[in-house]
């Protein structure tokens, strides 16, 4: 809740229910491989080929998820295959297909964070909407012992499902671990704040609209440190543009 106390005053904090303490990025594989017992030269070559993240040709690594899955030996080892097959349909934008593996992952290990993060994941970066998703990413966090993909994930998805004291809470989560991708958590943590702000400058409670003047001189400042790593913003502000972000005024 730091980064609340450094955009607004204390009497206005939100507590973020679900949201654990702090936080490694949400594109990353999940942890573990997964190779066929069995003597199947075939069937190991598409086990190690949906678990080759270097791979450039998307269709080849979803066309080897899909037959490593449907050969997995447990329901965890066809969950987390199915978990890599989102994220390469997820990265060919087609994001029906995505969402369906990881809901279905979910359903073969529902306790494993690697299928709840997938699913929080697809959930942020497609838009669609997923009944289960803020469940999901809540409890991806905590399973995961709040490691950073589950953590980023989840703010990502808090920040399209327009959730900006939640986005806030974990962007500056990330932010205090030192996290990978620094200039793009303050980035996501300052669109959450100008949306923040946005709100509290339409209210007609007037301290709320003393409080937007008060967030906009806080995000001044957070967006003048960013200004020192031009490279870091400017692969900040990409990344947040091609998962269809923008600021208030249509600007990013």
């Amino acid at each position: 809740m730091k980064y609340l106390r450094r955009f607004v005053p204390t009497i206005l904090l939100i507590s973020v229910n679900g949201a654990a303490p702090a936080p490694a990025a949400a594109n990353e594989a999940p942890e573990g491989m997964f190779v066929m017992p069995s003597g199947s030269k075939d069937l190991a070559g598409a086990f190690l080929g949906c678990q080759d993240i270097k791979q450039q040709n998307e269709q080849l690594v979803i066309d080897a998820c899909r037959k490593a899955a449907d050969a997995a030996p447990t329901p965890r080892a066809k969950a987390v295959l199915l978990s890599l097959r989102s994220k390469a349909l997820l990265r060919s934008k087609r994001y029906g297909e995505a969402v369906t593996d990881a809901q279905v992952a979910v359903s073969f290990a529902p306790d494993r964070w690697e299928a709840l993060n997938q699913l929080c994941w697809a959930a942020a970066v497609s838009g669609i909407v997923v009944p289960s998703a803020t469940d999901a990413c809540a409890r991806a966090v905590g399973l995961s012992a709040a490691r950073t993909n589950a953590r980023h994930s989840d703010a990502v998805y808090s920040l399209r499902t327009s959730n900006w004291h939640r986005a806030a809470a974990l962007f500056d989560g990330l932010a205090e671990q030192s996290a990978k991708r620094y200039p793009e958590v303050q980035f996501g943590s300052v669109i959450a704040a100008k949306w923040l702000a946005d709100g509290y400058r339409k209210s007609a409670d007037k301290e709320e609209r003393e409080v937007a003047g008060i967030v906009d001189v806080n995000i001044g400042k957070v967006e003048a440190t960013l200004a020192q790593d031009k490279p870091g913003l400017e692969s900040a502000r990409k990344y947040f543009r091609d998962l269809g972000f923008s600021m208030p005024d249509g600007s990013l």
